[in-house]
């Protein structure tokens, strides 16, 4: 392999690795400023892979059951599968009702012309840091009793060639539907598109009230 290929290689490792952290750190982040768990739960920490500063959670049962959500779909980002990640609050309070969905919409390009530099990254921090500015300006929500999961919207066909070892349930979207209230309000957070890295990422938040 030459070395500019490795060089490619690697960048897209780094790239894989970066948005995988991205999506760990947005889960405790929402967690934490939607109040979802107590605030003195969670402390500050900064990203390995873009120096932002977060929040994470210092539950060791929470932490590994989000680090394990996001080792189990690496690969399905990895082959390009993943369409979205969501993740749904619910409140007791009001029986179980779904709130809201923070939905991160992605893809992944191939790109064959990515040309290596010491800059290449730089763009991409920048904008995940943007990410986070928006999403620390969001407030606690008022209900109280609040829960969350984590859902997946993939390419099915192929993703249930990936299933074998991953503790995921597959719902359909009819299901999805059925659960939903009455009216839904969509606001959007931020969106990225890095042509040189072959990513394109949008995040929304989608508000769901009985009318």
């Amino acid at each position: 392999m030459s070395d500019l290929v490795q060089e490619k290689a690697e960048i897209v490792h780094d790239v894989l690795g970066i948005l995988i952290d991205f999506i760990e750190s947005v889960i405790h982040t929402i967690l934490y400023v939607r109040g979802v768990y107590p605030n003195y739960l969670f402390h500050e920490v900064v990203s390995a892979y873009t120096g932002q500063l977060h929040y994470m959670s210092r539950n060791p049962t929470l932490n590994k059951y989000v680090t394990d959500l996001m080792k189990s779909m690496r690969e399905w980002i990895e082959n390009g599968l993943v369409e979205k990640v969501i993740i749904s609050i619910s409140s007791n309070q009001t029986g179980g009702g779904l709130i809201e969905q923070h939905v991160i919409d992605l893809e992944l390009i191939k790109n064959e012309r990515i040309e290596p530099n010491s800059q290449i990254f730089s763009p991409l921090y920048w904008s995940l840091r943007e990410f986070f500015v928006q999403l620390h300006s969001l407030q606690p929500l008022i209900e109280s009793d609040l829960t969350f999961n984590v859902e997946v919207e993939a390419k099915a066909s192929q993703c249930l060639q990936l299933t074998s070892n991953l503790d995921w349930l597959i719902i359909s979207s009819q299901d999805q539907l059925s659960s939903f209230s009455n009216s839904v309000t969509i606001q959007p957070i931020k969106s990225m598109f890095n042509e040189g890295l072959g990513l394109r990422m949008q995040m929304y938040t989608k508000k769901f009230t009985s009318e």
